[in-house]
């Protein structure tokens, strides 16, 4: 397009057009054009028609390597029905959904929650609690992160902790390996309630602990998951009156790399 702009201003040709005409012509705008012709005229042609390397890219990357080959091989794959092409925001919700799965309504909207409170400045960072082996062998935590970073949110702002195998292991694991004691949950409603009552039974050092609410999945099979919190809470009773611990408190080692 340079080499065009350049001929098509070209005073020496035979009809030369303007910086507007220029513009219009090759769908740019009239900036370009007169920057294409300062260039020229104080770098020559061989620059004006090269770009100059940069030793770094403009922007920090803020997926590596890995993720972005998962989102690709995602976007190599057909759409979900219903869409002539992928979007962006489909591959990020979808890109859990690397089983052949049903999509897993509870998953995206407590990302959608995440990135509203992250983006609105409400919180800083982002400790993601749960099961490393949860996903037909795929790691829960990681297709999280996955997700959120794909919608922006930075990766140096996102803790994994793929021991969280229950609620009590999330909450206990939070302050006592995290060493967090202010926090916001972030779940659906039935989830933070269950989860902020284990989290006051911590003691004195655990304070401010707040419970912001995901949309409630709506789904036919979500039915399964609101029968199973109905067992979720007499179990709860039962940990505290037992004194339960964490199936471990070893550190996720994903988050030591």
């Amino acid at each position: 397009m340079r080499a065009n702009i350049l001929l098509a201003v070209d005073r020496n040709g035979k009809s030369p057009m303007t910086v507007q005409e220029a513009a219009l012509a090759f769908n740019t705008s009239a900036t370009t054009v007169q920057k294409v012709r300062a260039c020229y005229g104080e770098r020559g042609l061989d620059a004006t028609l090269s770009r100059k390397k940069r030793k770094a890219p403009p922007v920090a990357a803020k997926v590596t390597g890995d993720v972005e080959a998962r989102i690709i091989a995602l976007a190599c794959t057909d759409p979900p029905k219903g869409y002539a092409k992928w979007t962006l925001r489909l591959l990020a919700d979808r890109s859990v959904n690397r089983t052949g799965r049903l999509p897993n309504l509870f998953f995206i909207y407590r990302i959608d929650a995440a990135e509203q409170l992250y983006k609105a400045g409400v919180i800083k960072s982002i400790l993601i609690s749960g099961d490393e082996n949860s996903l037909d062998g795929v790691n829960e935590v990681v297709c999280m992160k996955d997700s959120l970073v794909a919608r922006g949110v930075d990766a140096k702002d996102i803790v994994l902790d793929g021991k969280g195998f229950r609620t009590l292991d999330t909450v206990v694991r939070a302050v006592k390996v995290y060493d967090i004691h202010s926090f916001v949950v972030i779940s659906q409603r039935f989830h933070n309630e269950r989860a902020i009552y284990l989290t006051e039974h911590l003691g004195p050092d655990v304070h401010d602990i707040y419970g912001y609410n995901a949309a409630d999945a709506t789904s036919s099979l979500s039915i399964l998951t609101y029968i199973r919190e109905y067992f979720a809470r007499v179990k709860v009773f039962l940990d505290l009156l037992t004194d339960k611990e964490p199936s471990t408190y070893e550190k996720d080692k994903s988050d030591l790399k």
